[in-house]
């Protein structure tokens, strides 16, 4: 078996973290405001234990490279990621950056751009962004349209605030 030859992540940013909440570009754990691409408080969260990496965020170029490092034609590394059936990778972009898509709906088969991911109203981040954006009334009605259910997930945390 051959070795990996993917990238390691070097820098450590709040987009990475499950604390990050990107719609109001907040920290859930610490009271102050921060944006994806931070660096700092990421690095200061993971030496006192408080960084969870979220799995399904795709780590971005500034995850690897200084702003005077990036190479030209950067692409994000998508050869993990499940495949819908015509070979495109599952991704959803959100806020946060780009995410591997979880179905909002387990019985739908998501479908991909390579360009633009899967639509945000068909995954679990999408439709959870999607409510803190134009609520809880016009998300049922746009998963109505689009022929989706609203993530049953997404309704276990609705229930529990």
């Amino acid at each position: 078996m051959e070795g990996d030859n993917r990238m390691k992540v070097k820098y450590l940013t709040c987009s990475l973290c499950n604390h990050f909440d990107a719609v109001n570009k907040k920290c859930s754990v610490l009271p102050f405001d921060t944006t994806s691409n931070e660096r700092e408080y990421a690095g200061r969260c993971a030496a006192e234990n408080r960084f969870v990496r979220n799995i399904n965020v795709i780590p971005d170029y500034f995850n690897y490279f200084n702003d005077d490092e990036v190479p030209v034609c950067f692409e994000e590394d998508l050869s993990n990621l499940p495949k819908d059936e015509n070979g495109n990778p599952l991704f959803v972009i959100t806020k946060r950056g780009l995410e591997r898509a979880i179905p909002a709906d387990p019985e739908m088969k998501l479908t991909s751009s390579r360009f633009i991911g899967v639509e945000k109203i068909y995954t679990l981040q999408g439709q959870s962004e999607l409510l803190q954006e134009i609520g809880y009334t016009q998300l049922q009605k746009l998963a109505f349209i689009k022929g989706t259910i609203i993530s049953p997930l997404l309704e276990v945390q609705l229930k529990c605030v």
